[in-house]
């Protein structure tokens, strides 16, 4: 379902992008530092943390990765 918003956003603003650089090149260089800044947040979970905060978690950095993969791809 996130996708499903994201990447005609994306899409649509990629492709009325006009820079310097071309229309996809930012959008490939600024999401490729995004998904390596982000993936790592996936993992870093604390064994003490309960059952609702390890979801919450797992889902909120998911949310996050997946929209810089959006970006990127």
């Amino acid at each position: 379902l996130w996708d499903a918003i994201t990447d005609p956003v994306v899409g649509w603003i990629s492709d009325n992008h006009r820079g310097r650089f071309g229309r996809r090149r930012p959008f490939i260089v600024i999401g490729a530092v995004l998904l390596a800044l982000t993936f790592p947040l996936i993992w870093q979970v604390d064994r003490s943390w309960s059952q609702p905060r390890l979801a919450a978690w797992l889902i909120g950095s998911g949310l996050v990765f997946y929209s810089c993969y959006t970006i990127w791809a």
